[in-house]
This record gives structure tokens, sequence and C-alpha cells, in this order.
């Protein structure tokens, strides 16, 4: 589906393997382009030779029981590369695989933020770095997702052993705002965050300008200072 408006998938809507050669295997919604999924819709089995596996736009909300799953894309963002995401209810990106970074979702874009609330999962996807995601703004959790299972394939450059398998936030001001738990991080490796990122009103994470590992309820940066995720 190319669109650069206003797409809906409600009920038991499919968009399920399309392929394209550039971006947007499933669907193609511009750089205005807005997706809204609902009830049981899923974006599924769609191949990108470039970027957005699942789907290529710039902002999608996802609610009920809502799939984009085993999408794969041979540049970033196996399922979705979106600027702002918001997912909610039992919404689900899961199975995804990305070539380059973000294998679930790829938002590199500074003014807009990730949203994951409710009983949504963000879990099984695999992709160089942020097997997860891979994010340039915000990401907000609330409720209890699960953001877990997912592989980063490739070390970061401030340790050979450190892999950001979950969530990867990049850029100098963006943050980490958590009103619940990341649940069942893979292995002791949750959240890889590189940049200066400042804690404010107990919100945040405080981390320093190395890159950063969180596992379940803890920080540890590259020096092994051990820090807070405030709750």
């Amino acid at each position: 589906n190319y669109n650069s408006y206003s797409i809906y998938l409600s009920e038991n809507a499919s968009v399920i393997e399309n392929t394209a050669s550039s971006n947007g295997g499933g669907i193609y919604n511009g750089s205005n382009g807005i997706v809204t999924m609902s009830g049981n819709s899923k974006v599924s089995g769609n191949t990108a030779g470039g970027s957005g596996g699942g789907a290529y736009l710039c902002n999608v909300t996802m609610s009920g029981d809502s799939k984009v799953s085993v999408n794969t894309s041979g540049e970033s963002g196996g399922g979705i590369v979106g600027r702002g995401v918001t997912l909610s209810g039992n919404s689900e990106v899961s199975g995804n695989t990305a070539t380059s970074h973000g294998g679930g979702i790829y938002s590199n874009d500074t003014n807009h933020s990730i949203i994951i609330s409710g009983n949504a999962k963000i879990t099984g996807n695999e992709g160089r770095i942020g097997g997860g995601i891979y994010a340039g703004g915000t990401i907000s959790i609330q409720g209890a997702p699960a953001v877990n299972e997912n592989t980063g394939t490739e070390a970061l450059s401030g340790g050979s052993d450190l892999y950001a398998h979950n969530l990867y936030v990049t850029g100098g001001d963006e943050k980490i705002r958590m009103t619940g738990p990341i649940t069942g991080a893979k292995g002791t490796i949750g959240v890889t965050v590189a940049g200066d990122i400042p804690s404010t009103e107990g919100t945040n994470f405080a981390l320093n300008s190395k890159p950063s590992i969180c596992a379940i309820n803890d920080i540890v940066d590259c020096d092994g200072v051990a820090r807070t995720i405030y709750s």
C-alpha cells in the first residue's frame, strides 16, 4: 500500500506477504502519512529491499491485538520505520529482522517519541544495534509492557562484549522515561544509551556520555558504576 495520507487497519484487516525493492515492504505511507492499527489487524510476512520491512511511514498507532510481525528489511527497521510510534493494549511488534539497525522499530527522529504502554510487546526481533528498538528521540514506557528477548547482533564500540539487544537510544538530549518496568531483559542487557542524557525530576536514566547498559532494575555504565532506573 503506497500512500501519503491516513491508513486505518481495523478488525481483521491484514497486509501480508508483499515485497518492495526499496522502502516499505507492506506499507509505504510517505513523509507525512499516518497509520492506525486496531482490533486484530496485522502487517506480516512482508519484505523490503530498503528500510521498513512491514511499514515505512511518519506516525503509527497500534492498539487492541494488532501485530507487526515476521517482516524483513534489507536496511533499517525490520518491522517499522517511523518518526512517532505508539503501542498500547495488547499490540505487538515481534519476530521482525533488519539487516541494519532497529530489528523491531527504527525511529531516528529527535523530535518524535516512541510510547509503549499497557501490555504491549516488542519481542523476538533482530537487528545489528537495537534488536528491539533503535531510537533518536524519547522512549516512554508506561504500565508494564514487555520489551524482551530481542537480539542485537553487532557489538558496541564501548566494549566487545556489549550488545544493544532490546533498546538503543542515541544522541545528546534523548531520554527514556519510565512509569513501569522493562520486563525480561535478554541476558543482563536491556537498554543501551549513547550520549549524555541528563536526569530530570527523577524520571530519566542518569547516564555518562559513554554507552551504558541496563539490566531489569539497574543501570551499569562502561566503568561499572551502578545507577538507578526511576519508576
